[in-house]
């Protein structure tokens, strides 16, 4: 099962709610437009559930996390 969500507090209660401990992040373009698209998973009964926020990111959040990881 996937759930779609509209923004981060909505994605951030979902993955609480379910206990989802992965995360992965991707950041992509979309034909010029440059989104992230955050996704937790978590199996439960059998069943895969993932919740999906993707968010549209600007060059300013970007070069914000290149920064962050040169810093010690």
């Amino acid at each position: 099962m996937s759930l779609n969500v509209g923004n981060r507090a909505e994605w951030d209660s979902w993955r609480t709610h379910l206990g989802c401990p992965e995360l992965s992040v991707r950041v992509y373009d979309a034909g010029g437009d440059i989104r992230r698209s955050s996704v937790a998973e978590v199996v439960l009964g059998g069943c895969r559930i993932s919740v999906e926020l993707v968010e549209e990111v600007s060059m300013t959040d970007i070069s914000r996390l290149l920064d962050a990881e040169v810093d010690p």
